[in-house]
């Protein structure tokens, strides 16, 4: 808990925190603070990541694996919206298996095993290539509650699919902006 907001943490590595003790007053603090607010069941929760690229350009994507990508590699790159890459990845197969029938069953396998092992760094890298990078990795209910979280941290962000609340969010912003900008201009005039 930090200025009175609880932390929920899924930790898949190490992370280089230094745990330390609580007080009883913070304990007290955390207790009090939990019979109020009942915090959410991980099992609906899912990983997703943050990615911003040029001009506040951002994009959530979800980063659990799906077994998809396993059994169906160019429906998943599909539904990762990485059109060039399915188209490859399909004509890849295609030439392998006009050698033969064999060669072109290895390839989708290989694929397949390949896609569904390393998920995240396709991901990474499709991305990538569009010149975005990750910077945040989010564990949420939503798409949509994972944008109001990133909204919070930079309200810059201009996400392609973004949800309407978000998009109020956004307008309310510029519009302050707007004020603030037409303020400052007429006071350097006067």
């Amino acid at each position: 808990m930090r200025d009175a907001n609880v932390f929920h943490l899924f930790l898949r590595g190490p992370t280089g925190l230094k745990l330390e003790y609580t007080s009883a007053e913070t304990t007290a603090m955390v207790d009090e603070y939990l019979e109020e607010h009942a915090l959410p069941s991980r099992d609906g929760f899912r990983s997703f990541g943050v990615y911003k690229g040029a001009n506040g350009r951002a994009e959530v994507v979800e980063l659990t694996h799906s077994s998809i990508s396993l059994l169906f590699p160019p429906l998943w790159i599909l539904n990762q919206r990485f059109y060039e890459g399915a188209l490859a990845l399909l004509l890849a197969i295609l030439t392998a298996g006009m050698v033969s029938i064999w060669a072109g069953a290895i390839a989708y396998l290989v694929s397949g095993f390949t896609m569904f092992k390393n998920q995240e760094k396709f991901i990474d890298s499709f991305l990538a290539l569009r010149g975005f990078r990750r910077v945040q990795y989010v564990a949420n209910i939503s798409e949509a509650a994972v944008q109001l979280e990133a909204i919070k941290n930079d309200i810059r962000l201009n996400f392609m699919f973004p949800t309407p609340e978000v998009h109020a969010i956004q307008e309310r912003y510029k519009r302050k902006k707007r004020i603030e900008a037409r303020k400052k201009e007429q006071s350097s005039s006067s």
